[in-house]
């Protein structure tokens, strides 16, 4: 047997604003001294069978160029080959985080010390392990200091295959190809879409009622916002909205600015927010449920299951908030009445797992009035985001996609023929002008009275001050 060894053993600069810094890549003994932990070995006994760890003489480092949407993080594959140089059935997701510079961060994180955050995003992942929900083992967490930068390398189970945003652009294109040869496909492709959408729809439900449950009865402290005016309306309404006005002036549109302007809007979008004030029906969340933190993963049964990873914003939140995240997604372009079949069937569908179920966790069909209202804010938030991505020049976060080749995974891809070699997002442009459309939409639809089953008299006012707000400012 050789000595072991490391390949791509280097230290590589880590690609962030005003910093030239670099991270040192962890030897062979690091991976063997956290494999062998005892409980680590257990669970990994559970996911990927016996693995003999005398076998493992290398370990391979592979950037991951696309996965990383901090600053002030990188992100590596792990994998591990024996003296045969093949590969070991299992591999490992590393994530180096250090401190020390600016930080561009337009998502205002939960925590702004990076050993704070680090710390608590390990911690959520040992209480997603340890009450089975779906995402990656989390196996350690350890800070080092070099050349007087302080290091986190927070190592956990890579998941092989493509995330979900990946999937439905992928999907999308699909379409576009078999179409161009006389194939309509489009039956096919929905399908498959809907069945990204129910199956991540079931892991959040499972991150809320399982995660709820458990930490009530753990008591265990999960990050809940302090102010929840100051962080939805100010720290996200204000600033997205800040960000698209300057986008909008930039682009010689002479939008009226200023913080007057700022200061009113924030009130014609307060009335959408209150429902996210209500603390009484707050539940366990992953907290920024995105099309790119969810990923299919093999059930028991070899089944197609979605997991989902990233603990950064983990909160307690009201599910409309989650829900709306994912349905609103631009890449997606649900209708509101197909949104609305997703929210009924998450929230009161008879043929969840009975462990699984919301029940009283969530305020009957008044539920349904509220996720219309939050939906109609996260659509404006993913537009200022969209700007905010443009005034940074922010390719990474802009999450621009390209050369991203599909090929056979331990997940099977859901396509045949026909598969694009490589997807790309659309340009911010074309993403700020989805979700226009599919707001003006809702809006006009809104103000003709089709939901007046289900919106209050004062709803529909708020919304129409909104409505006017936009339009004369030429944002609509």
């Amino acid at each position: 047997m050789t000595e072991p060894s490391l390949i791509l053993k280097e230290s590589r600069p880590l690609n962030n604003k005003g910093s030239n810094n670099y991270a040192y890549l962890p030897g062979l003994e690091y991976y063997l001294g956290v494999l062998c932990n005892e409980q680590n070995r257990e669970e990994m006994f559970s996911r990927w069978g016996g693995v003999s760890l005398e076998d493992v003489t290398s370990v391979e480092y592979s950037p991951l160029l696309y996965g990383g949407f901090s600053n002030r993080t990188r992100l590596y594959r792990v994998t591990f080959r024996d003296f045969e140089k093949r590969n070991l059935p299992f591999e490992l997701l590393l994530k180096i985080a250090h401190s020390g510079f600016e930080v561009v961060d337009i998502s205002k994180r939960h925590h702004v010390k990076l050993t704070e955050a680090m710390d608590y995003q390990y911690d959520q992942m040992r209480f997603w392990n340890i009450v089975g929900l779906p995402a990656p083992l989390v196996l350690d967490l350890r800070g080092e200091e070099h050349r007087g930068i302080d290091y986190y390398y927070l190592v956990m189970e890579y998941w092989d295959g493509t995330t979900h945003d990946l999937n439905v652009l992928a999907l999308n294109q699909y379409a576009r190809n078999t179409l161009q040869n006389g194939i309509d496909q489009q039956s096919f492709v929905d399908s498959e879409r809907h069945k990204i959408i129910s199956s991540s729809l079931e892991a959040i439900r499972r991150f809320h009622v399982i995660g709820t449950k458990e930490v009530r009865a753990r008591g265990k402290q999960v990050f809940v916002p302090e102010d929840l005016e100051q962080y939805f309306v100010e720290d996200r309404g204000r600033l997205y909205f800040d960000k698209y006005l300057r986008l909008k002036s930039v682009r010689g549109l002479g939008i009226n600015g200023g913080e007057g302007n700022l200061d009113l809007f924030c009130r014609v979008l307060l009335p959408l927010l209150e429902p996210l004030f209500d603390r009484q029906w707050f539940l366990y969340s992953q907290g920024d449920e995105y099309l790119h933190h969810l990923q299919y993963r093999q059930s028991g049964n070899g089944h197609r299951v979605t997991g989902i990873f990233d603990s950064d914003h983990v909160m307690m939140m009201r599910p409309e908030y989650s829900l709306a995240k994912l349905l609103t997604s631009h890449l997606l372009g649900l209708n509101l009445e197909r949104e609305l079949e997703y929210v009924e069937s998450t929230f009161f569908s008879p043929n969840a797992p009975q462990g699984e179920r919301y029940n009283r966790l969530v305020p009957g069909r008044g539920i349904i009035r509220d996720y219309i209202l939050v939906s109609l804010a996260t659509r404006l938030f993913d537009i200022g985001k969209k700007a905010s991505h443009v005034s940074y020049g922010d390719q990474i976060n802009a999450r621009f996609v390209a050369g991203v080749t599909f090929k056979p995974h331990k997940i099977e891809f859901p396509l045949k023929q026909y598969v694009p070699p490589s997807v790309s997002y659309p340009t911010i442009g074309g993403s700020i002008a989805v979700q226009t459309r599919a707001f003006q939409d809702r809006l006009v639809r809104i103000d003709g009275g089709e939901f007046n089953n289900v919106l209050s008299q004062r709803d529909i006012e708020n919304i129409r001050r909104l409505q006017q707000f936009l339009t004369q400012n030429r944002l609509l």
